[in-house]
């Protein structure tokens, strides 16, 4: 009899078959810069976590309050999304990651960790890398661990705005190692956020950069401003 996990998924097809979804123990990366819409995409996954899993994921915010992620959520579907079922937001802005551990060890029926967003992720005394205890956390738990990641403004200055590996902060101890240590890294790019008179205002990529499970490339999706959200 096969008893293999199957993956928890994005929500986005094309990206799931691409990267064949959230596997447990995956380390993955959502970077890009201020307006790209890291936070809706997550809210995106989130919610279809929240739909297609028995599973509890865990938000960790540290940017926005728990009632400003539902209003958003509310946006999305129209509807208030019960967060007591299926979700649990922690609106945290200093924790460590340690703290993160520890609170995902004692939640129930643990499916996914989103954590909004790493810079932001408070250090504390001789703590390892980030990196190597987020892909601690991911493979004790057997969940994907699923972290946003503030970009360096240095693409901006590239004629071609989209963003790559080098585009990721690892400028010090703490935030180190952050690309060898990711199993996925996506990026977000809307070409209408730099180009107001750009004829695909409305359209956003999400350049798969890396990906142990299979090819790397750019999914095309459509940006919904009004909803804040992000479809196929």
């Amino acid at each position: 009899m096969n008893t293999q996990k199957k993956n928890l998924t994005t929500g986005f097809v094309d990206i799931d078959k691409l990267t064949t979804g959230l596997p447990g123990g995956n380390l993955i990366l959502i970077g890009g810069r201020p307006g790209m819409g890291k936070t809706c995409f997550a809210l995106d996954i989130a919610k279809h976590l929240v739909n297609t899993s028995d599973k509890t994921t865990i938000y960790f915010s540290m940017e926005n309050s728990t009632q400003e992620l539902k209003k958003m959520l509310q946006k999305k579907s129209g509807i208030l999304l019960d967060c007591s079922s299926g979700l649990i937001i922690h609106d945290c802005p200093a924790i460590s990651a340690k703290e993160i551990a520890e609170i995902c060890r004692q939640t129930e029926n643990l499916g996914a960790i989103i954590i909004d967003y790493i810079q932001l992720v408070k250090q504390a005394s001789e703590e390892n890398p980030l990196s190597v205890t987020l892909k601690n956390i991911a493979v004790e738990s057997d969940v994907p661990v699923i972290c946003l990641v503030q970009l360096s403004r240095q693409c901006e200055a590239r004629p071609d705005k989209r963003p790559d590996l080098q585009d990721i902060p690892q400028n010090n101890d703490f935030l180190c190692n952050m690309t060898e240590y990711a199993d996925q890294i996506l990026f977000l790019y809307r070409d209408g956020y730099y180009n107001q008179d750009s004829p695909i205002e409305n359209t956003a990529e999400c350049i798969i950069r890396k990906n142990r499970h299979g090819d790397t490339c750019t999914v095309g999706m459509t940006w919904n401003k009004e909803r804040l959200t992000f479809s196929l």
